[in-house]
């Protein structure tokens, strides 16, 4: 009795699946998927009807629910050579490339029948060569397709570039690598962009076409007068490794909340070798030696100091069909102090940074948030410790707190340990070729242990406001923002100007 009544449902299955079928043929659509929904709801497990209801909706140009529909297939048998190819298609279509190699690599796709450079660089021919981790007739694979991307990055070669797939006859793809370098005008705006904060850049691109690249800036504010001077090359011609050798010296007019300033003069060198394994992994290690001084703050120690540095990246989860990556990073230092109240003493940082773009394709819309937390372990100088504020040489922004007063650094918290999180969302407003203009709300929430516990009473920290963003390709970022301290009621208005990303 079993097998009569199994065999009978599974005729009505097909009979089912066929007039679908035949429905779609004769170009009845929504006829079609109601068949399709219905006889799906019936046997979950069995992938074809999504597979054909994705169908349905691209060609009713409904990309997003055939994108799901395909989704819900693969989740039914992985390896579906359909599913994956069609997938994978429509993530190419949405120029979506880590995603749609995502898929096709499941299937043996794409094979490249040619990588180029457009334009030619025959002056680093072997260097980009040795960047790109894949070659012709070869199966292009996502990793390889990070790790190329990553390598370029950290070459800094270009001021802009592209890695573009072309389709080509009988399943072939060639890989092109499109690259610009800014205009003259161009380098003068990067320049002199810090000239309303007493600031002037100046960024030398593959310097001698030895691929290095040489970056400097000198500040001349009397209350915070700075000369920074990088170098950064391949090392022994090989993208996967990278030096870089600076100095930076400073002199700053510093008051913590007290009658009297004080002066802080430092001049410190360094080191530093960065590996880049893969596009998901990197790893750094570097040498800095610093000497400092405080004068009118005799309780300060000064001296010499010595510090090894071990740092690490590591992509945590990377949806590239949703557009979403979690970063983590962390660093420790071990220093010693070379005075007589100095001694041994660490630091240690850890970093997560999530980013979406909520778009199938473009960036009309960006969220970021990143989490951090820092600590001191021993007797560290105060010029190591970590000040959390909107400040032009901290990267540690809390910005309803300004990090001067009256030019004077001092007035944001500075902390022997902390935690700070910062949200923001950036809607493009503007974009025309090279120029991008942003805005959009932040969050920046904050936790010290205090230095000298200024703010005992607040340990806690949170500000909100707006900020603009002023995009100028192969030139710089002008970041201006507005913000609020919702705890203590004061705010900061602030503008700092980056380099371009």
């Amino acid at each position: 009795m079993i097998a009569p009544l199994l065999l009978f449902f599974a005729g009505w299955d097909v009979d089912d699946y066929q007039r679908g079928l035949e429905l779609a043929r004769a170009g009845q659509w929504e006829a079609a998927r109601q068949v399709f929904e219905t006889a799906w709801a019936n046997s979950p497990s069995d992938k074809r009807y999504p597979l054909e209801l994705a169908g349905i909706a691209y060609r009713n140009g409904n990309r997003a629910s055939a994108k799901r529909y395909l989704r819900q297939a693969l989740r039914l048998d992985r390896r579906d050579p359909y599913g994956n190819d069609f997938l994978g298609t429509l993530y190419f279509l949405d120029q979506n490339i880590p995603a749609a190699l995502k898929y096709w690599n499941r299937i043996g796709k794409p094979s490249l029948a040619a990588v180029s450079i457009d334009p030619p660089l025959p002056a680093h021919a072997v260097l980009l060569d040795r960047a790109m981790a894949f070659s012709p007739a070869a199966l292009l694979k996502l990793g390889g397709y990070q790790t190329t991307l990553a390598r370029l990055d950290a070459l800094q070669l270009f001021a802009a570039y592209n890695l573009e797939l072309q389709a080509k006859p009988q399943d072939k793809f060639d890989a092109v690598l499109h690259w610009t370098n800014p205009s003259p005008w161009l380098r003068i705006a990067a320049a002199a962009g810090g000239l309303p904060y007493q600031t002037l850049y100046a960024d030398f691109r593959d310097v001698a076409g030895s691929g290095g690249n040489w970056s400097n800036l000198l500040r001349w504010d009397a209350q915070k007068r700075r000369i920074l001077s990088s170098f950064s090359a391949p090392f022994r011609g090989g993208p996967k490794w990278r030096y870089t050798l600076y100095a930076d010296a400073r002199s700053e007019t510093w008051n913590l909340d007290t009658p009297a300033d004080f002066r802080m003069t430092r001049i410190e060198a360094g080191a530093a070798l960065r590996a880049i394994p893969s596009g998901r992994f990197s790893w750094t290690m570097a040498l800095i030696a610093a000497s400092r001084h405080f004068r009118g703050a005799p309780q300060f120690t000064t001296g010499l100091s010595a510090k090894y540095r071990a740092a690490a990246t590591l992509r945590l989860l990377d949806l590239p069909e949703h557009r979403f990556t979690l970063d983590g990073a962390a660093a420790w230092d071990l220093a010693r102090l070379f005075s007589l109240q100095g001694g041994l003493y660490s630091q240690g940082q850890a970093k997560l940074a999530a980013r979406w773009l909520p778009q199938p394709r473009g960036g009309d819309y960006e969220f970021n948030t990143q989490a951090r937390a820092g600590k001191t372990i021993g007797h560290a100088p105060f010029d190591e410790l970590f000040i959390l504020g909107v400040e032009r040489d901290s990267e540690l922004w809390l910005r309803g707190h300004a990090g001067t007063r009256a030019g004077k650094k001092g007035s944001a918290p500075i902390a022997a340990s902390y935690f700070l999180s910062n949200s923001e969302l950036d809607k493009q407003l503007f974009q025309y070729t090279l120029l991008r203009v942003t805005a959009g709300p932040f969050l920046d929430l904050a936790r010290i242990h205090d230095f000298r516990n200024r703010f005992s009473a607040r340990s806690w920290f949170a500000d909100a406001g707006i900020q603009t963003k002023v995009r100028l390709t192969g030139a710089m970022t002008l970041t201006i923002s507005y913000g609020r301290d919702l705890r203590g009621g004061g705010h900061a208005v602030y503008a700092a100007v980056g380099a371009a990303r």
